[in-house]
């Protein structure tokens, strides 16, 4: 059926695979940021939610989207592949920092007492764990992600897809505009 229908309709028939997808590479994104942190400080915290309730960290939805969807491609070349994550991944952040800046948001990361960052924003120990995290994501983790959604049946997944980009929707307007 999905090959059938035309670009459109392909993109909204994608859509709810699509944000299942966002939630949950968000939330491992939260596993894994915070213990990253507590492993690095010793100091448990939650390091972010999109809001009310929703526990990810919608900058690793994003970039896992990323590596998926465009950056896959270099995966039969695995060295081409960290290489290519790497630098994206750094260049996703860089732009995530400018935007958390032009919305007058504190900036969730600062990378000043790093070597070789730059302004704080990126740096290049940071860069080599997008990488490997990529990397990882990309052949361990990615793999299980699909078959757990694929279990999900479809009408529930559209119905939930609707009520999740609603809400998302008005939580961003919510966070960024007020």
């Amino acid at each position: 059926m999905e090959r059938r229908l035309g670009n459109r309709s392909y993109l909204l028939f994608k859509f709810p695979w699509i944000l299942y997808e966002f939630m949950i590479f968000g939330f491992v994104g939260l596993l894994i940021e915070t213990s990253y942190v507590y492993f690095v400080t010793g100091k448990w915290t939650i390091r972010g939610a999109l809001g009310f309730g929703l526990p990810i960290i919608h900058i690793y939805g994003f970039g896992a989207l990323i590596v998926v969807y465009f950056l896959g491609r270099f995966s039969r070349f695995p060295v081409l592949f960290f290489v290519v994550s790497a630098s994206f991944m750094t260049l996703v952040e860089l732009i995530g920092s400018y935007i958390e800046d032009m919305f007058g948001r504190p900036r969730s990361w600062n990378y000043y007492d790093k070597p070789f960052n730059f302004e704080g924003r990126i740096c290049l120990s940071t860069s080599l764990g997008w990488g490997a995290l990529a990397f990882l994501f990309f052949f361990l983790m990615y793999p299980e992600i699909r078959k757990l959604i694929k279990k999900v049946p479809r009408k529930v997944m559209v119905y939930s897809t609707c009520a999740l980009t609603i809400y998302i929707l008005f939580i961003t307007v919510l966070k960024y505009l007020m």
